[in-house]
């Protein structure tokens, strides 16, 4: 059972004659899709439309500093930082636990939107973590979808940073969204940035995909809320790379886990 909650429905004139593209980034390893999102949502004061509470999150509630109590849930986003673009942001700090749970929450997303909303998307785009052994010197961007053409748009973006991901498996809603929406006409690609499980957020990895996405679709953004988090991550590695530290010591242990299940 997945509850869905209009929060602020899309009006049709509000997305009339713009190009709307479907960015999500949901809980993961080092929290890369989720910071890049989240960050887009905040430098675009993007509106909440929709509010996903699949029963397959977390059985629990937080409690905040005022004592009331928040249901784990997906939000969906909108946000026209440009003319003539409509953005769909798409964020969560779960995911859904199971097999089952994730398909059905994936499909219920994309039928709420594409039919449901009646919204002509005309690419779907999910970010992600692509995990490394070592600290890389200039990182990169792996790039994988469901559409030749459009996969080849994005990695011309920035050769130097773009690279094709070949090979390999991408688990969770981050993999699902993109290649799910496949199977209602709407092409979709992931984008996984290089980091390593030495923390449990990599500002700096999602820092570079929002710059790709900067370039590709033309709108500005400033980086400076992620400034003071992304000198904490640079020192940490620059640690690592100078041996002053191990990384077996601080390694985050649920990226360890799930290393596999970004690269094969």
């Amino acid at each position: 059972m997945i509850k869905i909650v209009s929060d602020n429905p899309i009006k049709g004139e509000e997305v009339a004659g713009t190009d709307i593209t479907l960015i999500s980034g949901l809980a993961g390893i080092c929290s890369v899709g989720r910071i890049a999102v989240q960050s887009l949502i905040t430098q675009f004061e993007a509106r909440l439309v929709a509010s996903m509470y699949p029963d397959d999150l977390p059985a629990q509630v937080a409690v905040d500093g005022n004592g009331r109590m928040i249901l784990p849930v997906v939000q969906v986003y909108l946000a026209r930082p440009v003319p003539r673009r409509s953005f769909l942001l798409v964020t969560g700090e779960y995911q859904p636990s199971s097999n089952a749970g994730m398909f059905n929450f994936v499909d219920s997303l994309m039928v709420h939107l594409l039919k449901e909303q009646g919204l002509k998307v005309t690419l779907s785009i999910s970010i992600g973590a692509y995990l490394v052994e070592h600290v890389p010197v200039e990182p990169k961007v792996f790039i994988s979808g469901t559409d030749d053409a459009v996969v080849a748009e994005l990695l011309a973006i920035d050769k130097g940073v773009m690279r094709l991901m070949e090979n390999g498996l991408i688990s969770g809603a981050n993999g699902l969204i993109p290649a799910w929406g496949a199977l209602l006409g709407l092409p979709g690609v992931c984008l996984l940035a290089e980091t390593i499980p030495v923390v449990k957020r990599d500002p700096k990895a999602a820092k570079l995909v929002i710059e790709l996405l900067s370039k590709r679709f033309g709108f500005p953004f400033d980086c400076t809320s992620l400034g003071k988090e992304i000198e904490e991550v640079e020192a940490l590695m620059a640690e690592l790379k100078g041996g002053t530290r191990n990384a077996g010591d601080i390694i985050d242990q649920s990226a360890r886990r799930d290393r596999q299940s970004y690269i094969g």
